[in-house]
């Protein structure tokens, strides 16, 4: 008779123990109802084996609380992210806690959305590149993430600025290829290489310049360069000439020669043509100088249309379109016209020798 008595105190025993070891989520809560963090804590921590889903939305609820030592945004999120997972395998019995104690699964949305603002939060407080990388690394997938995003590429963005070289907006690219600073500083890069490159102002550099960067924002702006430093605003046709020689790929070949043709002919009459065409037999435009040939003597008069001023000849015919807001009698070959309030020459052919950007215009000898 006491042997069979002893059996079902020893499984009695048995079962108490583990159901002690098991914990209990009505202590853990009634424990969070007084403000008892570290046995709350304990009992969470007990019952997450017969209860994993209850037990990490309570210990999530915890580690989300700053009025306790065991506050910590990190271990809340990874907890309250357990919790919705357990909840979608959770047993009937388990459920019923959750129900028991009102917490939906709304509940755990709010508390997983108000852990990220939390850590969010925190991270804009540090202000620092390594505080915004580790919320992006945990925090990755949450509501927050792009604007980490903006605020840490922020970050690293005004550093580079201060730098301000184009080795360092190249590593800012390198590193943050995805930024929605990316293409500022793509642009500041280029502007970056373009001035150091290019630091000395000479001729050479410039040059060097537009052959190892011919897809460069800046590659015009070299070449422009190049051509005013090159001929420093000389008013001997030679050093155009000269130019044009050395630098035959130039994008200002065109304004060389305009500024050889202006300066070897004073007066515009069929003589000086003649000794341009002798003087610079490599005239690229040989048709246009022999079309001056022909209306050295053509006689245009001023025409006027909608209030715009063109040339037509004795004949009525249109020859420069009405395009300018004033015109003078043509006198050795050109005429001063006007356009936006500025003046500026035109031959016969149409063509701006010196096209309207003066505020004011002599006439010719």
């Amino acid at each position: 008779m006491k042997k069979i008595l002893y059996i079902p105190i020893l499984m009695f025993w048995i079962l108490s123990s583990f159901s002690t070891q098991a914990g209990n989520p009505d202590k853990a809560f009634e424990s969070l109802r007084i403000f008892d963090y570290f046995n709350a804590k304990k009992y969470f921590e007990k019952s997450f084996k017969k209860f994993p889903a209850i037990s990490s939305y309570g210990l999530a609820y915890i580690y989300s609380k700053n009025d306790n030592p065991f506050y910590n945004t990190d271990s809340a999120f990874r907890k309250i992210n357990e919790a919705l997972s357990f909840l979608t395998v959770a047993a009937t019995k388990e459920k019923a806690i959750f129900e028991k104690y009102k917490v939906a699964i709304s509940d755990m949305q709010t508390l997983q959305f108000k852990i990220i603002n939390d850590a969010f939060l925190h991270a804009e407080k540090q202000s620092t590149i390594s505080g915004f990388n580790h919320f992006i690394d945990y925090y990755g997938d949450s509501h927050k993430y792009k604007d980490a995003l903006r605020f840490r590429d922020s970050l690293a963005f005004e550093i580079v600025r201060s730098d301000n070289t184009s080795e360092s907006y190249g590593a800012f690219m390198e590193q943050y290829p995805e930024s929605h600073l990316y293409y500022t500083a793509r642009s500041r890069f280029e502007r970056a290489l373009y001035n150091e490159l290019t630091a000395e102002g000479t001729p050479d550099a410039y040059e060097k310049f537009t052959i190892a960067y011919p897809r460069s924002p800046h590659f015009r702006e070299a070449h422009e360069q190049l051509f005013k430093v090159a001929t420093k605003d000389a008013s001997d046709p030679k050093v155009y000439h000269d130019f044009i020689k050395k630098y035959p790929s130039s994008l200002f070949i065109e304004d060389a020669w305009q500024r050889v043709f202006e300066l070897s002919i004073p007066v515009f009459n069929e003589q000086s043509l003649q000794n341009f065409h002798l003087a610079y037999p490599d005239y690229p435009y040989q048709d246009k100088l022999m079309t001056e040939f022909s209306l050295i003597k053509m006689v245009l008069l001023p025409y006027e249309k909608s209030g715009k001023y063109g040339f037509i000849n004795s004949e009525g015919t249109l020859v420069i379109d009405p395009v300018y807001d004033f015109v003078e009698p043509f006198a050795e070959g050109m005429a001063v016209v006007g356009k936006d309030g500025k003046s500026g020459y035109v031959t016969k052919t149409g063509d701006e020798v010196i096209p309207p950007f003066l505020s004011g215009s002599r006439k010719f000898p």
